[in-house]
């Protein structure tokens, strides 16, 4: 190793050869072991060469790197085909050893390794290439990197392959982001734009005008149902638009037997017309920018399933063996180097730009692979990281017509720095993503998951070129049909918590399309808030900078000499404890703690104050040095569910069924088929009875008492609540006060489309034996199942026509309570909510139904539930405060 006077005892030579090729399938060096010859030059660089008769030459050189240090180094890699054969290189490998105490510190973020040495020396490792994709494998003695640079070399041709940066510096583990952003810089790779202000503050939605994933991307309508949502998203928060794809894709007949996914394009010279053609798309696009709101788009790069892409047959991927590849089953992939393919992506680009986009998601930005058929170069692998810079760059010029600087976000599994260093570029945020999928696991102790968490985000921050923002976000399409949604493996309460870690730490906050559905008034309220407090969207963080509770994570945000705090309690238990800010809270003799989103306030005093988290409890603390004036900083909002103002209830009852009205709002129980009839006992007294059961209804203190049995034998009865046009709901869930708008999110598309969909059509783990049977049920906006009733304080409240009604006390034997959406014929703005207490659901997954949600047994039969009779009790009444109040106390209190 060429390491200079401060080298020594510090690298090593490695065990194994230092850099190696794969020939044809052989590691050369590893099998030929043959003496290098060393050539010092003039330019103060060295040359190291390592010959293998008949076969071919491996030449490592070191440059000196002056732009980052005296005591830093670029290793080049050149092989050179000295057979009379042709040869395939496919991979190659750059090894360092290392002379450390293991228990010394090493940092690895992914693209880098930086470790500390029993010397007052550390050294830093990098890569520099535009071509090819690289990783970093470190261990205790050796650090490999592993780079997927593939040739085909003619007798005598040679290949060169990428730089690894090695550079020595004094300092300790404290240096480490200093100097990989050293090496950034060195290397050009800094950021060149400056993100606007409003994207920093963003919120992200990710969103299809065909529907979400599980629906085949089919159950929402087109682009005219989805604009009306639009309202109700920008008054949730939501700032940034993700529109995914709108080429043509659909066909008829529908999404089970057509086309159906925007990620399989058919024509990039077209909008879907299924979905509503150019024209509704730019209205979609126009409302979205007239009401403040930024909207992006999506470019799909494969394009094997385009008429474009298959007339490209010179440019369809091709493995060594000349075999076509298909990883998306549309019968090729191209690629991305093909001047050809870019052309067509250009233009594909500019159509959805011209509509008035801001910038797009690329997907599958990484590429497919090598093209060893290339038409432009025996470089196979330039097909992946040089044909994806050569595309992100076509697709950023071609976005030029609708924005001066287009926001462009590549779809990575890693945020590569060599994407994000070009105008404004985000980072996919997939490792983050992957993180909550993956390392996770429902039941994981909370000190266990913050520990986790900590672990994560320390090692990730610093590793990017400053200023980079990364996308941060608990559910994409994809996760989705993987893994679920999180509230299906962690329920409410954890996955708001988990959510207010993507809130608390740097990057764009993202949720998926209808991941709002029950969290309306949370999301609204925490997204204020980080609106309100800049350093949690502009500022540095500090992960160690909070001492506080094992339990909650905690995060110190400044910026411009403003300090906030973030705080997520991802337990289930209420934490009250002496909260001590470390570094920040020097200075701080007087001053108060805000939480932007409960308006709770605390007196700090020397750097501490006292607070109080509740069950899952997200808190983003604003510090205001000076006390604030009375009701200046804690201006309490509208209650989201007004309380009644009418106290009157009235019961009709007969045998077409039961009718309580409250007020202007009415709940219509229905005991379902059958011959009931109806008995009046005495005065606000009776019974609702036939051969299948009785309904039994008490009118007493301004409510009305329900007790219903029915004794269906096969289990299968559901017992069902109607409240008429509503425009708000709520109920109180066991780890959190669910609180929505009342919406329609789904539609059928225009009848002359000829396209429809059905809930017997669907992808992914939910519909897939995950939750349900082979069906989506796409009406339930709750169900017991996943987030059951409050063990202590049940019930719902509605909301409409100025009144409030509340149906509490609520028990039942139901295999699952579900609340449901219906539409309203007489007023389609204000859709119907219906409850729905069902004996057996058989839509649930028998795996679910025998037992429950978690993944304990897998089974080829699973036992049959007991059929049991159908008990409900329940109680209806005008939603007061106080009946308000009750609920919320105690869904607060866990």
């Amino acid at each position: 190793m060429c390491a200079g006077q401060n080298g020594k005892g510090i690298l090593t030579e490695s065990p194994s050869p230092p850099v190696d090729v794969l020939i044809d399938d052989i590691w050369l060096l590893q099998t030929h072991s043959t003496p290098p010859s060393v050539d010092h030059q003039q330019d103060s660089s060295t040359a190291i060469r390592y010959s293998v008769d008949s076969i071919g030459m491996v030449e490592q050189t070191f440059r000196p790197h002056p732009s980052l240090n005296p005591d830093a180094w670029l290793r080049e890699l050149k092989y050179t085909n000295l057979s009379s054969e042709t040869q395939d290189l496919t991979q190659a490998v750059f090894r360092l050893g290392r002379a450390a105490s293991p228990q010394l510190h090493t940092w690895f973020p992914t693209h880098a390794v930086l470790f500390e040495t029993d010397s007052d020396f550390s050294v830093g490792t990098a890569f520099k290439t535009q071509s090819d994709f690289y990783t970093f494998i470190p261990g205790d003695t050796l650090i490999e990197v592993q780079v997927d640079a593939c040739w085909r070399l003619q007798p005598g041709q040679s290949a060169t392959i990428g730089q690894q940066g090695i550079w020595l510096f004094k300092g300790r583990k404290n240096d480490f982001h200093n100097q990989l952003q050293a090496w950034y810089r060195s290397i050009g790779c800094s950021i060149s734009t400056d993100n606007p202000a409003w994207l920093k503050e963003a919120i992200l939605y990710e969103t299809c005008a065909g529907g979400h994933v599980e629906a085949l991307f089919s159950d929402v309508g087109g682009f005219d149902p989805l604009s009306k949502q639009l309202e109700y998203l920008a008054d949730l928060g939501i700032t940034l638009f993700w529109f995914n794809a709108v080429h043509e894709h659909k066909t008829p007949p529908n999404a089970g037997s057509g086309g159906w996914n925007h990620y399989g394009v058919l024509d990039h010279t077209r909008i879907d017309s299924i979905l509503g053609g150019e024209e509704r798309f730019r209205h979609l696009i126009e409302k979205t920018r007239q009401l403040g709101l930024h909207p992006l788009g999506e470019i799909v790069l494969w394009g094997g399933a385009s008429k474009q892409g298959k007339q490209l047959e010179e440019w369809h991927i091709r493995d060594r063996n000349d075999q076509l590849l298909n990883p998306w089953g549309g019968g090729c992939v191209l690629d991305y180097s093909s001047p050809s393919w870019q052309k067509v992506i250009h233009d594909s680009v500019r159509l959805v730009a011209e509509c008035g986009i801001q910038g797009l998601r690329i997907d599958v930005m990484d590429g497919h692979g090598p093209n060893w058929s290339s038409p432009r170069t025996n470089h196979a692998s330039y097909s992946t990281l040089g044909g994806s810079l050569e595309m992100l760059e076509n697709i950023r010029e071609s976005s030029r017509t609708s924005s001066s600087e287009p926001i462009l976000i590549p779809e990575s599994l890693y945020d590569r720095p060599e994407y994000l260093y070009h105008g404004i570029t985000l980072g996919y945020g997939m490792q983050t993503t992957f993180f909550f999928v993956n390392s996770i696991h429902p039941g994981e102790e909370p000190e266990s998951l913050c520990s986790d968490l900590y672990r994560f985000f320390e090692n990730e921050q610093g590793s990017l070129p400053d200023g980079s923002l990364v996308l941060r976000t608990l559910n994409n399409h994809d996760t989705v049909v993987a893994e679920g949604r999180t509230i299906q493996r962690f329920g409410t309460g954890l996955s708001r918590a988990l959510y207010g870690v993507c809130l608390c730490v740097p990057g764009i906050p993202m949720l998926y399309q209808e991941d709002e559905v029950g969290s309306f008034e949370f999301l609204k309220q925490v997204h204020s808030a980080r609106r309100q407090i800049l350093p949690f969207s502009h500022g540095d963080v500090d992960y160690k900078g909070l001492r506080y509770s094992p339990k909650v994570f905690s995060v110190v945000r400044q910026y411009n000499g403003k300090t906030a705090v973030g705080l997520a309690n991802v337990s289930g238990d209420a934490i009250s404890s002496e909260a001590i800010l470390t570094t920040a809270g020097e200075g701080l003799k007087y001053a108060q703690a805000v939480d932007r989103v409960s308006g709770a306030t605390a007196s700090i005093r020397n750097g501490t104050f006292h607070w109080t988290l509740l069950p899952y409890q997200v808190a983003l603390i604003e510090i205001v040095k000076d006390a604030p004036t009375s009701g200046e900083h804690n201006t309490a909002a509208p209650p989201f569910i007004p309380p009644s103002s009418q106290e009157d209830i009235s019961l009709q009852a007969d045998s077409g069924g039961i009718r309580i009205q409250a007020g202007n709002l009415a709940a219509a129980l229905s005991a379902g088929p059958g011959n009931w009839s109806y008995e009046e006992q005495s005065a606000g007294k009776g019974i609702l009875s036939s051969t299948q059961g009785r309904i039994e209804l008490v009118q007493k203190d301004g409510a009305v008492r329900v007790d219903a049995l029915f004794f269906d034998p096969s289990g299968r009865k559901t017992f069902d609540i109607k409240i008429p046009a509503t425009n708000r709901w709520a109920l109180s869930g066991q780890t959190a006060w669910l609180a929505d708008h009342t919406l329609q999110r789904h539609h059928p598309f225009p009848k002359e489309t000829n396209y429809y969909w059905d809930r017997s059509m669907f992808t992914g783990k939910a519909p897939w034996g995950g939750l349900y049977n082979r069906v989506l049920p796409d009406d339930r906006l709750w169900q017991s199942v996943l987030e059951p009733l409050h063990s202590g304080q049940p019930g719902f409240v509605f909301t409409g026509m100025d009144s409030s009604l509340a149906i509490t006390d609520v028990t039942s034997t139901a295999e699952n309570i579900i609340l449901k959406v219906a539409d309203n014929p007489l007023q389609p703005e204000r859709p119907d909510l219906i409850i729905s207490f069902l004996g057996q659901d058989l839509d649930l997954s028998p795996r679910v139904r025998a037992f429950g949600l978690g993944d304990q047994w897998t089974m080829d039969r699973y036992p049959q539930p007991e059929a049991r009779p159908l008990r409900v009790e329940l109680v209806v009444s005008p939603a007061g405060s106080d009946v308000i109040h009750n609920l919320k106390r105690h869904c607060a209190a866990g």
